[in-house]
């Protein structure tokens, strides 16, 4: 088949999804509202931008461990749209994030699978309205979750284009010719070798040290608070002297090779044309291989919206070493560097001590501090006191019934092609795929008791993997089927769940809960967490309110900032000063604060979706 007939049969119908999906996308977006967190993301990346000019920022104690590289494109973008609401931009910028990513998912399908299973498994994964609700209203990990994707997908096709011959063997050892040459020195020469190297090692410890104490003159450490300054002064500790090891050896390698080529002039020339050449070649090769610095500055962008971008890179590095054995050494390296050069230069947080502060941030992260409490089968728990099925249970939960189904399949599909053996193409590489990139973080957060909270929002990028073992069973299902127009059926009731979802939550996609939940899931798992429903809300204020009234919020109230009238002032209750006179209470349901919060005022206004109380209005009128 030609290019263009390939093109016209296989990528035609993926072109009609996303422009529907768009056509979609660009009506909707004014329905989603701003989330909790995206004023505060949205502020670090301006702070992170006045960086560039020269100006480092006083950093937010929390905000400080976020990467803000997306949201500094948005804040970009957002200066052609000066009008525009800027969480609609991140809004938008989000959601057309999330198609690119259908095309990213399809060709990553494409390695494993048919063109039927492919379109199959796409399909499934648009079709999820957890992440069609997040792909609007999280600029955060929706991001990332495309980016760690695509991360993948890039690194597989690196993987393929990195043509690496096994290294060559010298005909003779370095250490053979260093002895052979050493003796042959007469005793005096020999005499000053010895003394030009320990002076090379006293050189290179005087340098280092004088280096990093110049660091630590320009650049001295800066704590935050009280509460981080013990956890910031153990990891700053524990960096420098990385830091100085690392500055150390590499000095201390280069004047030793400088005191051996001058002493040793046959060993100098063996170091480097047998042992510096080579490598000097194969980091040539890597820097002119496209495809490692596209993966690079994908795996480099993704770390900075959230550092575990890396883990991708470890992927499919342990991919490349595996096919390609010690070769593979400076490409990875070469790719490494080349992927923290770009996290580094796209977070400005890290500039002044990248080391130290990317070690803290991995720390932090890990174990975030969120002092909230999750909502999971009617009881609240703090985040690391949470049952350990409580991921799987919500991932079950909160996936179609229709993907879980065709999962359940292919993961049979997968062991028993595993255990007979079976020469399928990518059968391996697929298994690995979804053991590390699935299973193994699901197995991690059922041992590891890490703190999630809002659902498992987090750990939105390890989904990939369940519809791409969704399309590996739809193989066993369009293997049965001949006709075209059958195949087409079994694909449109894939979606049927989630076709069914957006039409009664729209534009609160994201609180959607399966059959499986049973019949009210309302009080009993988290709804709508991120206080999205609070467009709505402001909305009718808006309608009702009189000129220069008062709001008070039970929840994020910056959302509420971007959408009512000039006239109207809102403040959280947390912060206050609560008005003395009447006010609207804007109250977010998460927690109960619907029935807790002023119980005996009547409700003006509620959003409900499917049950669910997502936010009430009362009027408060003060005795």
């Amino acid at each position: 088949m030609n290019l263009k007939r390939l093109f016209l049969f296989e990528y035609t119908p993926l072109i009609i999804l996303l422009v529907i999906l768009l056509s979609i996308g660009i009506f909707s977006l004014p329905s989603y509202g701003e989330s909790w967190d995206e004023f505060h993301y949205l502020g670090h990346a301006r702070l992170s931008m006045q960086a560039y000019t020269g100006a480092m920022p006083a950093w937010d104690v929390i905000y400080r461990f976020y990467g803000p590289s997306f949201m500094m494109l948005v804040v970009l973008v957002a200066k052609l749209f000066p009008d525009a609401i800027l969480s609609d931009v991140a809004h938008a910028l989000s959601f057309l994030t999330f198609l690119i990513g259908l095309v990213i998912f399809y060709k990553l399908a494409r390695r494993f699978l048919g063109v039927w299973e492919s379109y199959g498994a796409t399909l499934l994964f648009t079709s999820q309205p957890l992440l069609w609700g997040h792909a609007f209203i999280n600029p955060k990990d929706t991001p990332f979750t495309i980016g760690f994707m695509a991360s993948i997908y890039f690194g597989l096709r690196m993987l393929d284009s990195l043509k690496l011959d096994p290294p060559k063997q010298p005909d003779a050892r370095l250490n053979g010719i260093l002895r052979d040459e050493a003796k042959s020195l007469p005793r005096p020469r020999r005499v000053l070798l010895v003394i030009g190297l320990f002076l090379a090692v006293g050189l290179s410890i005087w340098l280092a040290t004088l280096l990093m104490n110049l660091q630590m003159k320009v650049f001295p450490p800066v704590f935050s608070t009280a509460d981080f300054f013990e956890m910031e002064n153990y990891h700053y500790q524990i960096t420098r002297q990385f830091e100085y090891i690392l500055l150390a050896v590499g000095l201390l390698l280069f004047f030793c090779g400088f005191v051996v080529s001058i002493f040793l002039p046959l060993s100098g020339r063996h170091i480097f044309e047998v042992e510096l050449k080579p490598i000097a070649w194969r980091v040539k090769q890597a820097l002119t291989n496209r495809t490692l610095l596209i993966t690079a500055l994908i795996v480099g962008l993704t770390s900075s919206i959230r550092f575990l971008g890396l883990a991708a890179a470890g992927f499919i590095g342990l991919l490349v070493i595996w096919r390609h054995r010690y070769a593979a050494i400076v490409p990875l390296a070469v790719f490494a560097g080349l992927s923290f050069l770009v996290m580094y230069v796209t977070w400005p947080y890290l500039w002044t001590a990248p080391f130290f502060r990317f070690f803290l941030t991995v720390a932090v992260m890990l174990r975030f501090p969120w002092s909230g409490k999750v909502l999971f089968e009617g009881q609240y728990y703090t985040p690391d006191q949470l049952p350990y099925y409580y991921l799987p249970k919500l991932i079950v939960l909160q996936t179609t019934e229709t993907a879980l189904i065709c999962f359940s399949l292919g993961l049979l599909v997968l062991v028993y092609l595993l255990i007979k053996r079976k020469r399928q193409p990518g059968l391996i590489e697929l298994a690995y795929l979804c053991l590390i990139w699935f299973f193994l973080p699901v197995l991690w957060a059922v041992i590891g008791n890490p703190n999630l909270y809002d659902n498992f929002r987090q750990l939105h990028f390890v989904l990939p993997p369940i519809f791409l073992l969704g399309g590996l069973g739809l193989q066993i299902i369009f293997s049965k089927l001949r006709h075209p127009l059958v195949k087409i059926f079994v694909l449109i009731l894939l979606v049927v769940p989630g076709m069914d979802a957006y039409f009664h939550l729209h534009p609160y996609e994201y609180v959607y809960y399966n059959t499986f939940a049973g019949q009210n899931t309302f009080r009993k798992y988290e709804a709508d967490y991120w206080g999205t429903s609070f467009r709505e809300a402001s909305q009718y204020i808006n309608q009702i309110a009189p000129a220069g009234a008062k709001v008070v919020v039970w929840g994020p109230v910056m959302p509420l900032w971007a959408y009512l009238r000039p006239d109207i002032s809102a403040v959280g209750y947390e912060v206050g000063p609560i008005p003395s006179g009447p006010y609207y209470a804007v109250v977010l349901s998460r927690y109960d604060n619907d029935i807790i919060v002023h119980p005996d005022a009547p409700v003006l206004f509620s959003v409900k979706k499917n049950g669910m109380i997502l936010v009430v209005v009362k009027y408060i009128e003060p005795p």
